[in-house]
């Protein structure tokens, strides 16, 4: 199966079974179900937390969310956004809920 490549209209949510937490002083993402793990830096702590907490998201508006949090320009965010969440679909840690189109 070839890699979801998110756009700015697609709509994420946290999976199921998925817990954010904190292991020795590091931030994780875990996916109970399939045991598979993410370690989150302080931007993909932010970005997994602001999904969580307003249920769903789409590309577009988390790339406002961190470009309100840090200094990142659109191009870069939107580029690094993509690759974060492409990883965390692969992982099964988030799932494509839409497009906000």
């Amino acid at each position: 199966m070839a890699p979801i490549v998110p756009d700015v209209s697609t709509v994420v949510e946290v999976n199921p079974g998925v817990l954010l937490g904190d292991i020795e002083g590091e931030a994780v993402a875990l996916n109970m179900a399939s045991d598979a793990y993410l370690h989150l830096n302080s931007s993909g702590t932010f970005a997994f937390g602001q999904i969580d907490t307003a249920g769903s998201m789409s590309v577009g508006q988390l790339c406002q969310a961190l470009r309100r949090e840090y200094a990142v320009d659109e191009e870069i965010c939107r580029k690094e956004v993509g690759e974060f969440l492409a990883r965390c679909l692969e992982l099964g840690l988030l799932r494509v809920i839409g497009n906000d189109k």
